[in-house]
């Protein structure tokens, strides 16, 4: 009989194998990645999680979904966590990194874990890049969001656990732009279609001008080749935001499409350089998204 022990270390190897490869594989490292997650990973739902060193803990609530780096839930409560004193805990979302199966040993799974500290350094880069990306000839004119703000939800507090580093955020109350795809197709109403042209405005901006220098998850030769920063535009990242408190607490002008998360897509899908708004809305509502819509979490 196969231990636990070494059934995880052969998932573990097989994980880090293909976090490893090159980004012309990106793709199916990214589906593959996610399947094997959804298989071999529990839940943490239901589980009072301790901080390291800090005496708080957080009450983990409703499992929301899985993504490739991590799994979102619903807080039912939390004590002593810097930055979210005053928050109600029911206005709040944590993404803890997915963890095998007790079968499996019950380890953090090492591409989460990596993808986990990757969106936290993401975050810190692109905010101290905001005024480069404002100046970019491709930004957006007069966009739906606040000058100095990103049209993202922000991270609370990163919190670390027995589980690997958490991240507190919002909980995004609206619509993922999953699903008004699969209900609109490309015929997205025009207050809806002109935000997300606006986004993708941002992506070519954030190309224009965030270098990607050094190790990521799918191209670990740390290497500076030149790349530029690829904004995760895909749809499940995507939610149409329209509640008044939340448009303020966000820092939008108007309704507008919010990032889940500020991440980066592996392998650049959406930087050719004669790729039009209408030829993105396309493969967009076309592509095959076998990704748990995230940002579904305001139902």
């Amino acid at each position: 009989m196969i231990s636990p022990f070494r059934n995880q270390l052969i998932l573990a190897i097989a994980l880090l194998a293909l976090g490893t490869a090159p980004v012309a594989e990106a793709g199916f490292c990214r589906t593959f990645l996610l399947s094997t997650s959804q298989l071999f990973t529990q839940s943490l739902s239901g589980k009072k999680v301790a901080l390291d060193g800090t005496g708080g803990t957080i009450e983990v609530g409703e499992k929301l979904g899985n993504g490739l780096g991590g799994a979102a839930y619903r807080v039912t409560a939390f004590e002593n966590i810097q930055g979210a004193q005053g928050i109600s805990p029911r206005a709040l979302v944590v993404k803890f990194p997915l963890v095998f199966r007790r079968a499996f040993g019950g380890a953090v799974m090492p591409h989460s874990r990596t993808l986990q500290e990757q969106e936290l350094d993401i975050a810190e880069l692109v905010s101290s890049r905001i005024s480069q990306i404002e100046a970019s000839p491709l930004f957006p004119a007069g966009p739906y969001w606040k000058s100095g703000h990103f049209p993202a939800a922000a991270v609370i507090a990163r919190i670390e656990t027995r589980y690997g580093p958490a991240i507190l955020k919002p909980l995004l109350r609206g619509q993922g732009l999953l699903s008004l795809l699969r209900e609109h197709g490309t015929r997205l109403p025009p207050e809806m279609k002109a935000s997300l042209r606006q986004m993708f405005q941002l992506f070519q901006a954030m190309r224009d001008t965030v270098p990607m220098n050094g190790k990521h998850m799918f191209d670990q030769s740390g290497k500076d080749h030149g790349r530029r920063f690829s904004l995760d535009i895909n749809p499940s990242n995507l939610v149409w935001i329209e509640d008044p408190a939340q448009l303020e607490s966000l820092g939008l002008n108007r309704p507008g499409f919010v990032l889940f998360e500020i991440g980066e897509i592996p392998g650049d899908p959406y930087a050719e350089e004669k790729m039009s708004f209408e030829e993105f809305l396309v493969r967009i509502a076309t592509a095959n998204e076998s990704e748990t819509d995230l940002t579904r979490l305001g139902d």
